[in-house]
């Protein structure tokens, strides 16, 4: 009996020794309802999807940017409301979202969450401006993020951890160009990146007027120069829109959403420069009932932003509210109030 209760008892230290910020521990992600009208394929064949709570999931409010590397889940909020913008009815903050204390402004700022005791411990990070701060992704001690300058002019910037949840001073990529640079993947311990543009060529001299938006590529040497982006080929790029790159360094594929082909989450096998061979189709929302006319009460019609590690897959999520048969001019489609959220897909 006292053998058994030593080892039981150095089980509850070296579990109390786990720190949650470690990628050797497997944090259980607190989940919220379980979430319809998404098709699992591939290597997600089989699993379920979930809401985050509502600690992440603030009612009313747009939720998305999500990246989690196991152990930290980084994600944007804004007030902005999101139905309006998407009908082109306006750009204007939704009445109904509180943003969490210390954002001041209704554009997207960046948080950070760590699982606790069952909930999520929240921060708000530092380099938050007072213009659109989104679209993060994190590599070796690095952060790539989007800021948005004002008259459609998005560009992407760098910033390097100096402590635990420590920042310094965000660097713009060198290879930014007057078009829109977004969704920045930077991976290989920060000496690579994958971005999507609206440029039509390496430098970005022009850009694409339409909704177009590419996967480029570049590197960084060792004397911290960013090589010319260049065009990636094959699957990435099918299609007149491709965003929301995500590398899965681990087992050699590239994500992306494939926004005009499918509205859906796609995968390629990838070495780290090239894609190769087809494409495989992960997550498929009810984007197409959407478009024509069916039911989508309650389920998720449009999705984005992959990324996996430690037991959980993440994604941003949006979930369509509202009656087949309305006719309110304030809604998309006059019937439907869409909120982006976060999603989680518990991988064991």
């Amino acid at each position: 009996m006292k053998i058994r209760m030593i080892r039981f008892l150095s089980l509850l230290a070296f579990l109390a020794g786990c720190s949650p910020d470690s990628t050797d521990f497997a944090p259980r992600v607190p989940l919220g309802d379980e979430a319809r009208g998404v098709t699992l394929s591939g290597p997600l064949a089989g699993k379920r999807i979930y809401l985050l709570r509502d600690d992440i999931n603030i009612p009313n409010c747009w939720k998305d940017s999500v990246h989690w590397t196991g152990s930290e889940l980084y994600y944007a909020v804004s007030s902005t409301n999101f139905t309006k913008l998407l009908a082109g009815i306006a750009n204007e903050a939704h009445p109904g979202c509180v943003l969490p204390a210390g954002q001041s402004d209704p554009y997207f700022d960046i948080y950070r969450a760590v699982v606790r005791t069952g909930g999520w411990e929240i921060t708000r990070l530092g380099m938050n401006s007072n213009s659109v701060d989104a679209a993060m992704s994190l590599s070796g001690g690095t952060m790539a993020f989007t800021v948005f300058q004002g008259s459609d002019l998005w560009d992407v910037y760098f910033i390097n951890e100096t402590a635990a949840n420590s920042w310094g001073a965000p660097v713009p990529f060198q290879r930014n160009s007057t078009c829109i640079e977004d969704n920045a993947e930077l991976y290989a311990e920060g000496t690579r990146v994958i971005f999507e543009s609206k440029r039509t060529d390496s430098t970005g001299s022009s850009c694409d007027s339409a909704e177009t938006r590419q996967l480029w590529y570049s590197e960084k040497d060792t004397g911290g120069n960013w090589s010319l982006p260049e065009l990636m080929t094959g699957a990435p790029n099918e299609g007149d829109k491709t965003s929301q790159p995500w590398v899965d360094e681990e087992n050699g594929y590239l994500y992306w959403t494939a926004d005009s082909l499918c509205g859906c989450i796609r995968r390629v096998p990838f070495d780290g420069k090239i894609a190769i061979g087809a494409a495989e189709t992960v997550i498929t929302p009810s984007i197409w009932e959407l478009i024509s006319g069916q039911d989508v009460d309650g389920k998720i019609v449009f999705v984005g932003e992959y990324s996996h590690a430690n037991g959980y897959a993440f994604i941003a999520c949006g979930l369509a509210k509202g009656d087949v048969g309305g006719s309110d001019p304030n809604l998309y489609l006059g019937k439907w109030d869409i909120t982006i959220n976060l999603c989680v897909i518990p991988l064991d």
